[in-house]
């Protein structure tokens, strides 16, 4: 049975397609529930400084989500990883941040819920929840101490989450096409963050465990543009770009009065199928 939707419940579902990549298209009206599953490929690069070191890690990622909708509103669950995880080699002697000769690995995991509503043809508003974790393990870090040498050499094996997680509220504009639609959405987030790190140091022989947490505030937007259109029966498919640049400010400072307030920007391209049902 082929599923169609009415244009308020499309313009809804295609607005989300803009938080996270899903997608609809419809030709005629009724006013069922209707559920979407879906499935993405995303390519994500995601920039942000730990100390003086500026990280600028990409992904490749899976983005699974489900919708639910019925005439002028949605709601939405989404959950995408990184598939593997970053890895990169700093062998700068005395570098900045701290990370001297290591390796680090990288990884990356989002998570939100979504509300929508048609306010008119053509533009929706949205609001949900979201939560995103960058995960950083530097490994074997190499670095000089206060010692004489050569008992001044240290080691140190460390754990560092950066988390942002907050509310966010947004709308959307769509241009309807015969063939599909051109959506563009903008959103603002304002949100918790905490910045938390674990090291074991070893130095002179003795191995010490160094905990850190610093708490602040993050805020910024996200814009989108995506192309979405029918594949076959109930199939569609979507593709797009999405941008967003968010601010975190540290409440207190680590180590020596270091401040690791930072900016945190994501670029994502995606192409994404959905089934109605």
């Amino acid at each position: 049975m082929k599923i169609r939707l009415n244009s308020a419940t499309t313009l809804l579902l295609s607005t989300l397609v803009l938080i996270h990549p899903v997608t609809t298209f419809a030709d005629e009206a009724i006013d069922d529930l209707v559920v979407v599953p879906k499935i993405a490929y995303t390519y994500k690069t995601v920039s942000f400084v730990i100390g003086d070191k500026k990280f600028s890690p990409f992904y490749q990622t899976l983005d699974l989500g489900l919708t639910t909708a019925f005439q002028s509103f949605y709601i939405s669950a989404n959950f995408d990883s990184s598939l593997k995880d970053h890895s990169e080699l700093n062998t700068t002697r005395n570098g900045s941040g701290g990370y001297d000769n290591s390796i680090i690995q990288i990884s990356r995991k989002d998570w939100a819920l979504t509300g929508g509503y048609s306010v008119m043809p053509g533009v929706a508003i949205f609001g949900g929840y979201k939560y995103g974790e960058n995960d950083v393990l530097v490994i074997s870090n190499l670095y000089f101490n206060s010692g004489t040498p050569p008992n001044n050499l240290a080691i140190s094996n460390s754990h560092v989450r950066v988390i942002l997680e907050g509310p966010f509220l947004g709308g959307s504009y769509s241009f309807r096409f015969k063939n599909g639609s051109l959506d563009l959405s903008l959103a603002y987030a304002y949100m918790d963050g905490k910045f938390k790190n674990k090291a074991a140091v070893t130095a002179n022989s003795d191995t010490s465990i160094e905990e850190n947490t610093v708490n602040g505030t993050a805020s910024g937007f996200s814009y989108g543009v995506v192309w979405s259109g029918p594949l076959a029966e109930s199939f569609t498919y979507s593709t797009g770009i999405k941008t967003n640049r968010y601010r975190f400010d540290a409440d207190n400072t680590v180590g020596d009065d270091e401040d690791v307030s930072f900016n945190e920007i994501h670029t994502i391209f995606f192409v994404g199928v959905s089934k109605y049902f």
